[in-house]
């Protein structure tokens, strides 16, 4: 685990976050053609969350992770990946162990949908980086990429001790109106929102691929 306490160094601003790295962090959706959180695939049937996740506190503060989602028209495998992220995300939001299986948090989690995802604050944890996509196809290995990018493994939950305890006290929740200093917020109507205008994701170029 990063030492977040006594790691702030200057960061590289296009350079993507290492693996194992745990923040509080805040996720946007983008939103898809009919006004919706999902996004037609452009080369599939399927569909996906479009996902911008700042991270707001931590050596890495304001880095960005694109991540996206497919839960819809998608095989089971990618489906299942996608909702267990989703899961683990909204139980961090709620402050909740990963086998808490109680009634009251079993009903939370019954009653959360792809919407309330869109304005979430929870604590999550950089998976492995990426490539990006190669920017000529007959390129080399050495050939012009876009860069590499970031990827969330998990929401951090209570019972990841290491992880959950220097961020306990960080903001969490739904929908929780305005953003966290220093964080720039993307379009899209939030659920309980007043429609005040945002900025708009600017996805990277694999984004939609």
């Amino acid at each position: 685990m990063v030492d977040l306490f006594n790691s702030q160094k200057p960061r590289d601003n296009f350079g993507p976050v290492p693996a194992n790295v745990v923040a509080p962090m805040l996720l946007r959706v983008k939103r898809g053609p009919d006004g919706g959180v999902l996004t037609p695939s452009q080369s599939s049937e399927s569909r996906h969350l479009n996902c911008e996740v700042t991270f707001t506190d931590g050596p890495y503060k304001g880095a960005k992770a694109f991540q996206r989602l497919t839960v819809e028209r998608c095989s089971d495998r990618a489906k299942e990946i996608s909702l267990d992220l989703i899961g683990s995300i909204a139980r961090s939001a709620m402050g909740v162990r990963s086998d808490d299986k109680s009634p009251e948090v079993a009903a939370k989690l019954t009653d959360f949908n792809f919407e309330d995802l869109d304005g979430i604050r929870f604590i999550g944890k950089t998976g492995r980086i990426e490539r990006g996509k190669l920017r000529d196809p007959n390129a080399g290995s050495n050939g012009d990429r876009y860069d590499d990018k970031t990827t969330i493994a998990c929401g951090v939950t209570p019972d990841m001790e290491k992880d959950w305890k220097p961020w306990a006290s960080a903001p969490r929740g739904f929908n929780t109106g305005d953003g966290l200093d220093g964080v720039v917020e993307s379009s899209g109507p939030r659920p309980n929102d007043s429609g005040d205008s945002a900025v708009a994701i600017d996805m990277p170029p694999w984004g939609d691929e």
